[in-house]
């Protein structure tokens, strides 16, 4: 009975070990391809090696795909528009084990060097492909990004890197990509280890966005250069109008503290059968009791008119400002 159990245990570890050995590592191939106006583009030649060594180079054989694709150890793949791309498997010619596994993706580029038919939508006001908004100073933003159309093959990988391969001292940045979408949206949540909202930026975070469609193997790389105080939007304010045209406002919950150190810009609109009017608040004429503050605007409670608030970094111009929040009005 003994002997039965062993030879089971021992017939067990090398199915385990086997499967251990299948597990294995994809490398990723990135090919520019400069296309011309005539719809060609001039090849590159790209080296594959088998993760074997150079002693074997006559016992293995390579397959693109399902299809044999060449003998030896190394294979040079002749890189010139989508057909190429694709999934190179290298495998043994003795036990026809696979060794390697290398997934070439190509980047088309038209003649002015930008993505040509690219996957991501550049965003008409952000002039971008992906950007990144950040609520307060807290060092967390997120990023977001739309597809020109939905495909059940695209995968996004994003990531930050040290330009200057050194560890920032408020830490290197993190960024999950969320689950929830809305048709061609997508966004990622990001944070900064050991942040520090006091801290003055010296240098600016860096991130990438890899977008892959894994069925034709195509690949776009887009990255964002910034410092958290420039692409700071506030959550909207709360905002009441009392009886007198007394407007009472409340910070943005999400903003940094306190709020006399990380100071807000607040602008008031008026609308009035549709007419606009845009003003600035007038620090001065801020009453503060505790979180709340009081500005007087008459106007604000006349029959027909409607007052709506925004805010933005007050140490910084170029921030983007909050969208609009209605004031709504005081029952007592």
């Amino acid at each position: 009975m003994t002997f039965i159990v062993f030879i089971l245990m021992f017939t067990l570890t090398l199915v385990a070990h086997r499967a251990a050995t299948q597990e294995i590592r994809i490398n990723e191939h990135f090919v520019e391809c400069q296309w011309s106006s005539d719809n060609s583009a001039l090849p590159q030649n790209l080296m594959l090696i088998c993760d074997t060594s150079e002693s074997q180079h006559g016992l293995v054989y390579w397959k693109k795909g399902s299809k044999w694709a060449g003998n030896g150890r190394t294979l040079t793949v002749r890189v010139r528009g989508t057909p190429d791309a694709g999934n190179y498997t290298c495998w043994s010619n003795t036990t026809h084990e696979l060794l390697s596994s290398n997934a070439v993706y190509i980047t088309k580029k038209n003649e002015k060097g930008e993505i040509d038919e690219p996957i991501l939508k550049k965003d008409p006001e952000k002039k971008a492909y992906f950007y990144c908004e950040a609520n307060n100073y807290s060092g967390n933003f997120t990023c977001f990004w739309k597809v020109q159309s939905q495909n059940p093959n695209l995968k996004f990988r994003i990531e930050y890197e040290d330009e200057n391969q050194t560890k920032s001292a408020s830490g290197t940045v993190i960024c999950d990509i969320n689950s929830e979408t809305t048709n061609t949206e997508y966004s990622a949540s990001c944070r900064r280890e050991n942040p520090c909202s006091y801290t003055e930026e010296y240098e600016p975070i860096v991130v990438f966005l890899h977008v892959f469609l894994t069925d034709v193997f195509v690949y776009e790389k887009h990255t964002r250069h910034f410092f958290i105080k420039d692409i700071l939007k506030p959550d909207i304010s709360l905002c009441q109008v009392t009886r007198n045209g007394t407007l009472i406002l409340l910070h943005p919950a999400t903003w940094s503290t306190p709020v006399s150190y990380f100071g807000l810009t607040y602008q008031i609109k008026t609308v009035f059968n549709n007419n606009e009017e845009i003003s600035e608040v007038d620090h001065s004429s801020l009453l503060h009791h505790g979180d709340i503050m009081t500005i007087t605007k008459k106007l604000c409670c006349y029959s027909g008119y409607r007052c709506l608030i925004r805010s933005r970094d007050h140490y910084n111009s170029h921030s983007a400002w909050s969208n609009w929040s209605s004031c709504r009005y005081r029952i007592n």
